[in-house]
């Protein structure tokens, strides 16, 4: 059983679609698809295969964004990827046989592109690299399928579970129909749901994490920020944490355009102290009118449709802890990189209080497409031996010029703590 609604729109004039059941705790499990005024599929694009591969090693399921393939030879980050009904994009390529091709994915969920639906795929599925075109497109055959994407939404994705969300840009001005019914073909007096047609406002949410951190005394600590992308936004998110009490220090970044992460270094001077809030005050420094220490601010801003959008994300207030039993330290405060080049950075470890194991180290905070070259099995690894390694960091071709610092890290497997590094500022330039 289906439900036929007629809609009017215009082309240039985008709209989204989108079904609330479950969320309102209706049984539902919604599809819903765009049709003409003659009841025949939208078509929204023209995707042409130009390379294949398999899935291997282990089923996948619909959530992670790690898939085994067999070989990526003919592959490139941010190329698209069709596996069964679902298109998606890589993220990164595989480091070696044993590991996964990563694709986007958003709060821990794989990404489906033009709106398709992240699905199981068993071993052995065929894998297409595909180009994009518009709907109507033809070519010369090249022994590869052609594949015509209409507009239909199954699940809408992170936030919206089991309900349906589609993105329609009209191909013309006139009438179409939606039509939305159950994607296990279930029905009933109970299976109510809500349909929405209106213009998108995008728009965006960040947190941060610690948002009380505990901060090494002349050391850092990573402090990752995650963006919600509302309604299409994918602009550049501007960020910077505010009220950072005396001997503190953090650099402003930016969430790139498209990125939904990105992390940076919060140092604490070896004189800083934690700050002590209003109801630990001692009656003299209240007397004195002193003002209390405000509590972190995280600070985000975007332009959207020409207009600045900001938002504000309180925390707590953050302490100082004695050094542990490592302290990270890099060579340089900064590094420049050119397109389809690298450039080497090298890290030192201290090691106190009688530790003597291995370290390894992280990097956070790159942006997309740039990223630490040669990582073995066990990631980049100080050994028992050793207190400092070099290791590269390269820039894929593509990648536009920017400045956008990073965060390097060393991790104490025994007590499993983080000990980062002054921020690294990045440069990359032409």
């Amino acid at each position: 059983m289906t439900d036929l609604w007629r809609f009017q729109a215009k082309n240039g004039q985008r709209l989204i679609l989108e079904v609330n059941a479950r969320r309102l705790g209706s049984p539902l499990d919604s599809y819903i698809e765009i049709l003409d005024a003659q009841g025949k599929p939208v078509p929204r694009a023209v995707l042409r295969c130009l390379a294949k591969t398999y899935t291997v090693f282990r089923d996948h399921d619909s959530a992670a964004s790690g898939i085994r393939m067999e070989t990526w030879s003919e592959l490139s980050i941010n190329d698209y990827i069709l596996v069964d009904n679902e298109l998606i994009r890589i993220w990164a390529l595989p480091k070696n046989p044993d590991d996964d091709c990563t694709f986007y994915s958003v709060a821990g969920q794989r990404q489906g592109f033009l709106e398709t639906t992240p699905t199981h795929h068993s071993m052995g599925t065929s894998m297409y690299k595909v180009a994009i075109h518009p709907p109507g497109t033809s070519f010369p055959p090249n022994g590869f399928p052609v594949v015509t994407v209409f507009y239909r939404n199954d699940d809408g994705g992170p936030g919206y579970g089991k309900d349906s969300r589609l993105f329609f840009d009209p191909p013309a001005d006139g009438e179409y129909q939606v039509r939305i019914g159950d994607s296990r073909n279930k029905a009933g007096e109970n299976y109510a749901y809500r349909l929405t047609i209106r213009p998108p406002r995008p728009s965006f949410t960040v947190k941060f994490d610690p948002t009380s951190p505990a901060v090494w005394k002349g050391g850092a600590l990573p402090i990752n920020v995650t963006a919600e992308r509302l309604d299409g936004f994918e602009g550049a998110i501007e960020v910077r944490l505010e009220n950072l009490p005396t001997g503190f220090s953090a650099p402003a970044t930016t969430i790139p355009a498209g990125e939904t992460t990105t992390s940076f270094a919060l140092w604490a001077d070896p004189s800083a102290k934690t700050p002590v809030g209003q109801a630990f005050q001692p009656a003299e420094t209240r007397q004195t009118g002193m003002s209390a220490p405000r509590p972190l601010k995280l600070v985000a801003r975007a332009v959207i449709n020409g207009q600045q959008m900001i938002r504000e994300v309180t925390g707590g207030l953050p302490q100082v802890v004695e050094p542990g039993d490592l302290a990270a330290t890099a060579e340089q405060s900064e590094v420049t990189v050119q397109p389809g080049k690298e450039v080497r950075l090298t890290v030192k470890i201290d090691r106190r209080n009688g530790f003597k194991g291995r370290v390894p180290l992280d990097v956070r905070g790159l942006p997309h497409g740039v990223r630490v070259l040669d990582i073995g099995l066990n990631g980049i690894l100080i050994t028992e031996q050793e207190s400092s390694r070099t290791f590269a960091i390269y820039a894929e071709p593509w990648v536009q010029p920017t400045t956008h610092p990073f965060v390097v890290l060393a991790k104490s497997e025994k007590k499993n703590t983080e000990h980062a590094a002054k921020s690294v500022l990045l440069r990359v330039v032409k």
